[in-house]
């Protein structure tokens, strides 16, 4: 018996790409080549990438991440924060010296019990204690951010803030899974026509 069909829809987006429907509802994307497929693929998941992150899998995405690009994008605001901190405390209580300041940067080492009334080796060790807080932060990138927005909103906050390869993570994905793993919704399978086609079904 042969299925009638139908073209559903042609789509013009820089692709010899077509709907068909066959008369028992089977819907197929037709594509003139394997070629075209791919490159069809691939954008599909570049847009995936760009609009919902959260389908793929975060430790796979963090590999496309400038994990140096993001450490240094995050020092200066770290650094200033923690500077902040040793700043701010200088006005609490201290256990065994006259601030909690003090007593921090000498159980530190980033300042001598007999230098605590020198102001300018406080401001020097409150420099120091600032810089070795960051650097011990951001010792991993990623893991810092994890512990202040959890695991999927790091990398969405990750990749707003050293960017993303896009392409190479899209071609990356493409070789690995291939391509009927993206366009076949249906089985996930590839057909190859006589003619050279290739089709994928979608239902």
């Amino acid at each position: 018996m042969v299925l009638r069909l139908k073209i559903k829809e042609e789509r013009d987006e820089g692709f010899d790409v077509m709907s068909f429907e066959f008369k028992n509802g089977q819907e197929f994307l037709v594509f003139s080549s394997y070629d075209d497929a791919e490159n069809y693929a691939t954008r599909k998941v570049e847009e995936d990438l760009d609009s919902e992150p959260e389908l793929f899998s975060q430790d796979w995405l963090e590999g496309f991440i400038d994990t140096e690009r993001l450490y240094r994008d995050l020092d200066d605001d770290v650094y200033n924060m923690n500077h902040s901190y040793f700043t701010e405390i200088a006005d609490e209580d201290g256990d065994e010296y006259e601030t909690r300041q003090i007593d921090e940067l000498v159980e530190g080492d980033f300042l001598d019990k007999d230098d605590i009334e020198d102001e300018g080796k406080i401001d020097s060790a409150i420099e120091d204690a600032a810089r070795d807080r960051t650097d011990e932060q951001l010792r991993d990138p990623m893991e810092y951010l994890r512990e202040i927005y959890g695991d999927e909103d790091a990398v969405k906050e990750a990749m707003r803030i050293a960017g993303f390869d896009t392409t190479a993570a899209a071609e990356n994905a493409i070789q690995t899974d291939g391509v009927p793993h993206f366009l076949s919704s249906y089985d996930g399978e590839e057909v190859e026509l006589d003619n050279g086609n290739v089709m994928y079904r979608l239902n």
